[in-house]
């Protein structure tokens, strides 16, 4: 891959075709997996919105900067939450999946009981 041409705490965003971006994250640095940035033309895509908030805020930021467009669609690929727990960043954007995506981001994402989600990711991060 070529050099980044955005660098932040939580990915580096590289150009791979004219309007298109692979945000590539950084290893323990807050984010799990990989997005994505494509222009429509007339509108932004954001692929994926990482593990966490914070990195997908930071990742809708850069995008919005890059192109001057508000993001308008969020694809989620599926239902994992190192693709999906960002999606709190992008509540206001239309966000696209497959139903059984859909049905499953709502049967196994859920938190239940917050204080053992919160036990258990300290102990995964230790790790």
């Amino acid at each position: 891959m070529t050099k980044p041409i955005i660098e932040t705490e939580f990915f580096n965003l590289y150009g791979m075709a004219e309007g298109v971006y692979a945000a590539v994250i950084k290893p323990g640095c807050g984010a799990w997996s990989n997005s994505g940035i494509v222009d429509l033309g007339d509108d932004l895509l954001v692929f994926d919105a990482f593990s966490t908030p914070t990195a997908a805020r930071e990742l809708r930021i850069q995008a919005e900067k890059l192109t001057g467009k508000k993001v308008k669609y969020l694809i989620n690929s599926h239902y994992h939450g190192d693709h999906t727990f960002g999606n709190q960043a992008f509540k206001d954007t239309t966000m696209l999946s497959t139903m059984i995506t859909r049905k499953w981001i709502e049967k196994h994402n859920v938190i239940s009981d917050l204080a053992k989600e919160q036990e258990e990711m300290k102990q995964y991060l230790d790790d």
